[in-house]
């Protein structure tokens, strides 16, 4: 077939990821003594994962009718990298004439981690080729998920538990080989 010919393929690479997160909270109100005067509270809290690691993966292209086909891609990883978890909690206590501020800030689970994703991709493709090039466009929808990769927010006894974090969506590709 002309055009975009078919084909099934494994493959390996590197993967690297650089992924945070910042969640914010605020509380207005009063305290249950009489004495003390209106107060906020803000919370902040960054969640960080930085690290690289093995992709594997199965891909193919199925060539439909002339220079049309559809392509799909499944790989998993196992990234190595820094896990880190920063709080900053910001207590203003407005009393009578004056402002009582009080800042705590700190990290914890700052650690090395091994985090497994998956990425897959769907798409539409039209290849064209000549003697010397063969082109092409793809339009399609692209999955990325890594499992615990994240702290999730801080509960009442500031304590937190890891969660997945995804990123999914429609994707356009353009690719010229000579």
């Amino acid at each position: 077939m002309r055009g975009c010919g078919s084909d099934v393929h494994a493959y390996l690479g590197v993967r690297y990821i650089d992924l945070f997160e910042r969640l914010k909270t605020r509380f207005t109100g009063t305290w249950a003594a009489d004495s003390l005067g209106p107060a906020q509270i803000n919370q902040s809290q960054r969640s960080e994962f930085d690290g690289t690691g093995p992709e594997v993966g199965l891909g193919g292209q199925f060539c439909v009718w002339g220079d049309f086909g559809i392509s799909g891609e499944l790989g998993m990883m196992a990234l190595i990298g820094t896990r880190k978890n920063r709080v900053r909690t910001i207590v203003e206590i407005f009393e009578s004439g004056s402002t009582s501020v009080e800042r705590q800030e700190f990290q914890y689970d700052n650690c090395l981690a091994v985090i497994p994703g998956i990425n897959f991709r769907t798409a539409v493709n039209w290849t064209m080729e000549c003697s010397c090039i063969k082109g092409g466009v793809e339009l399609g929808y692209k999955l990325d998920h890594y499992f615990n990769a994240l702290y999730s927010a801080i509960n009442a006894v500031n304590t937190t538990k890891l969660r997945g974090i995804g990123f999914a969506g429609p994707f356009v590709g353009f690719s010229l080989t000579y």
